[in-house]
Formats: structure tokens, sequence, C-alpha cells
């Protein structure tokens, strides 16, 4: 069967991208043969979707890669009957990976903007298992073991305590640790062993700070 350009460019970041980046999970890498990236992306930058570029949402605000989102996806582990918690929705594509991965999806923003392109996005699919909720996640009502996977698509000093109480016995949590200064974040997984909560340092990667996350300024005397 002969593969259209679109195929061959999606194949091409599959196999090129994400693969090299050690995401080895088949069900990961289907969700990206699934999950269109280009119906995610704005109309000027759609020959781009498929490549490895950070594109712009708007603003300074950029995607996540395609392999950067892989390897979320592979460490966190979703389950067909996960109900998923992801911080951070742009535009709405890694929560429509993980939704096609999960039962269900809740993707917020502390942007409106990001919440209403994602919803019109995911619509546009038909996706009916993912809730857009423009909030921030420090003001937004969680109940104890409600989620069974949470993403944190961007870095912060430290993930609230609030997030770590919310995993389900055996629940995973993914975020980028480091400090605003740094260049370089620790993709670190948190798990929920026993209601114990386990932290695993899995690569290091350039990230910036998640908006709402920006650390404190020091005042010196």
């Amino acid at each position: 069967m002969t593969m259209n350009n679109k195929d061959h460019m999606r194949f091409n970041m599959i196999e090129q991208q994400i693969r090299p980046w050690n995401v080895l999970n088949q069900k990961v890498l289907n969700a990206f043969d699934v999950i269109n990236r280009d119906d995610f992306v704005s109309e000027e930058h759609k020959t781009l979707a498929f490549s490895e570029l950070r594109l712009p949402l708007s603003g300074k605000d950029l995607m996540l890669t395609p392999a950067m989102e892989g390897r979320i996806l592979q460490e966190i582990e979703i389950e067909p009957t996960d109900n998923v918690l992801v911080v951070g929705s742009g535009s709405g594509f890694l929560a429509a990976l993980a939704a096609h991965l999960g039962e269900k999806v809740t993707a917020i923003d502390i942007n409106p903007a990001y919440t209403v392109m994602a919803q019109k996005n995911i619509d546009q699919l038909n996706i009916s298992n993912v809730t857009f909720v423009t909030a921030d996640v420090k003001d937004f009502a969680v109940e104890k073991n409600s989620y069974d996977a949470i993403i944190m698509t961007g870095s912060v000093l430290e993930v609230p305590q609030k997030l770590l109480d919310a995993l389900t016995v055996g629940g995973r949590l993914f975020s980028f640790i480091g400090q605003q200064d740094q260049t370089v974040t620790s993709g670190t997984l948190f798990k929920n062993e026993l209601n114990e909560i386990r932290e695993l340092s899995r690569f290091e990667i350039e990230l910036e700070r998640l908006h709402g996350f920006e650390d404190k300024p020091q005042f010196v005397f």
C-alpha cells in the first residue's frame, strides 16, 4: 500500500523522532499513528506538524516535541481504565493522546485561549472522553485518590502535595523538576506505592516553567 505524503511524514515522525528517544511501547507509538498532530497546530504551521520542532502556541509558549510527548506517555504507562489529569493543556494534543490510551481525561490550563483552542480541536475529531477546564491547578479542586495518572507539561520547583495526594494507589505523576534559573530540568516520575510516594528521575531536558509555577522573587537586603 502506497503512503501519501502525510502518512509518510507521520511514519517518519514515529520512526525517526519518537522511537529513537527510546519510546518502544507499541500502544504509545500507535496513538501517534491514530491521533494526527497536524489537527492540533495552527494553520500556518501545519506543514511542520510532524517535524521535531517545538511549534508556537501563542506568545512565547511552545508545544512539546513529539519525542518528548512520547517519552512522557511511555513513562506514565496509561492503562485503558485510567482516569487522567493533564496540567497545561496547550493545543490539546497530549490530552488527545492520553484519551486514546486511557478511559477519561481532564485537562486544565491557566490560559483560557488554550482551553478554547483545545476544546475546538477535540470536538472536530469527535473525541468525547476529554474535559477541558480553565483554572490554575493550585486552585483546582482535586479529591484524594482520584487520578490514576497526572501529567504536568512544564517545569516546577516542586509538585504540589495535593496532586500527589490525588493519586490512586498505584497511580503515577510525571513532571519536570528544576530551579527556574536552570536550563535543564529532570523529567521525574512519582509513584504512589501503598500510599508511599516513590520518586524516580527518568531523563533531563531543557524546559520552561509551567504557567502559575514561576518562582517567587528573591529579595536581597
